[in-house]
């Protein structure tokens, strides 16, 4: 194969920062969702056999950049889907970096640099969201895999407790774990106890489904019936319910998970809190109250590609004790570098057996997360972090008010940067939804609440501004006055 002479490489990125500039750019004045007639081309494109030959990088990128087109823009202000946040500048140049430098942020035998990056990352973010100093850390791909690892963790640890041996015996034969969660607990908390082998329905033998408060959430008064577990169990409580934005009350729930006859021993807390988790970032205190308790879980997961605004995939799992982590996860090869001080004593230590070594988690390929994690916490602060959390915030709620002012119904209050909304009956209200889709002017999604259809708006983005939130209500009461029965 030709080389990509470094000349050309040079022009090559140069034609890329334009054409990322450039879709960036429009950002503000284009539709957010794609049009069809784009989507379809692009597929048509697609459409090929396999290339029996190469093709020129510069041409490979003429191509790319007509996908542009085809993109929901996703990264811009007027997207209110999925908790989805705008990428930061700086998280946006560090990630070209990472993909530069093709790091494998593995362990500090494969990258020592990214391996102190991310121990830095880590390290903020930990006290950024006023976890205990002491917990161990590790950067993955989003919250579904931090479910998975910390939920493997506890699995091994609570048998552990019980003189079992996950690690050289498995799961056959052990003690049965009882798994209490909420009733409206995210999915992929239920994803991540099937892939564990506890169960994936939310509903089994060893299972219980824990009474939620209106809003889906866990409170003091809906656990008084229900017994504390007893040993060996895990607890899973969320910070932010998908929907609702609600969060359990982390402090009633966590003593009450504790007040068995064991004392708490064998039982282990989880919480689920892949964007609540960022109330403890906020300068009010009144929405930092709303993760009180939170230190007296075992293990936190929380994503970083939403409030935090880094590019997709990225999240942070954190756990009281690091060394659960390495039970479970650990991947010791004849090929790395051996770590005891005696292994190495003869010989001067290498760059790598000069960094504290990482987290293991279940990927051993991974990109360097942890350069983009630091960039975008360097860019912003805790200061900055504060002004981010609370503005997303204030103006989820700004955009609320809006359209409750222009006829649309509150279905509940806005509790962090969550805002559903409802027009009508299920049938107009899930009219409503795919006619702003279609619009473009803004960008959200239906789903169900309590049996009812309502509209969600996620406002996760550090692009949204006070005049994207009173252009999308103006969208979205628009597009409900000429649905079928008018606001």
């Amino acid at each position: 194969m030709d080389a990509v002479h470094t000349g050309d490489m040079r022009s090559l990125l140069a034609s890329t920062a334009d054409t990322a500039a450039a879709y960036l750019e429009a950002l503000p004045t284009r539709s957010v969702a794609p049009a069809a007639a784009a989507l379809e081309a692009l597929g048509a494109r697609l459409d090929a056999p396999l290339p029996a030959t190469g093709t020129d990088p510069h041409t490979v990128l003429d191509e790319l950049s007509a996908a542009s087109a085809a993109m929901h823009t996703s990264s811009g202000g007027r997207y209110f889907g999925f908790v989805t946040g705008g990428t930061l500048p700086a998280a946006l140049a560090a990630d070209w970096l990472v993909a530069t430098w093709d790091q494998n942020g593995w362990s500090e035998a494969t990258a020592p640099a990214a391996a102190l990056f991310e121990q830095q990352a880590v390290g903020w973010l930990i006290q950024l969201l006023g976890l205990p100093s002491s917990c161990g850390g590790v950067l993955c791909s989003g919250c579904t895999a931090a479910n998975t690892i910390a939920l493997a963790s506890a699995r091994d640890a609570v048998l552990g407790d019980t003189g079992w041996d996950v690690e050289a015996d498995g799961l056959i034969g052990s003690p049965p774990i009882s798994v209490l969660l909420g009733e409206q607990c995210h999915s992929s908390v239920l994803k991540a106890l099937g892939i564990v082998g506890l169960g994936r329905s939310g509903r089994g033998r060893h299972v219980t489904a824990l009474p939620a408060a209106a809003d889906g959430s866990l409170q003091a008064p809906t656990l008084v019936d229900v017994p504390p577990p007893t040993a060996p169990a895990i607890v899973v409580l969320q910070a932010g319910h998908v929907n609702t934005g609600s969060f359990d009350d982390l402090e009633a729930c966590i003593a009450w998970a504790r007040s068995g006859s064991g004392g708490g021993r064998g039982v282990w807390v989880h919480i689920d809190g892949a964007f609540g988790m960022w109330a403890a970032a906020s300068a009010d205190t009144s929405r930092r109250s709303l993760v009180d308790g939170v230190r007296g879980a075992d293990s936190w997961a929380t994503d970083l590609h939403k409030m935090l605004n880094c590019p997709y995939e990225s999240a942070l799992l954190a756990v009281r004790d690091g060394r659960t982590l390495h039970t479970s996860m650990s991947c010791p090869a004849p090929y790395t570098p051996p770590r005891s001080t005696e292994a190495v004593s003869t010989a001067r230590p290498t760059a790598a057996q000069s960094v504290r070594p990482l987290m293991p988690e279940a990927q051993n390929s991974r990109r360097a997360r942890g350069v983009v994690a630091w960039a975008a916490i360097k860019q912003l602060g805790a200061r900055g972090i504060a002004e981010l959390v609370d503005g997303c915030c204030e103006r989820a709620n700004a955009l609320a008010v809006l359209l409750q002012e222009g006829g649309a119904e509150l279905v509940s209050p806005v509790v962090f940067n969550q805002a559903l909304v409802r027009f009508g009956d299920d049938r107009r209200t899930a009219a409503v939804a795919a006619d702003v889709q279609r619009d473009g002017r803004c960008w959200l999604g239906a789903t169900t609440v309590a049996g009812r259809v309502v509209l969600r708006l996620s406002v996760s983005s550090w692009r949204t501004t006070h005049a994207d939130i009173e252009s999308a209500a103006r969208a979205i009461l628009e597009c409900a006055a000429t649905t079928d029965g008018g606001v």
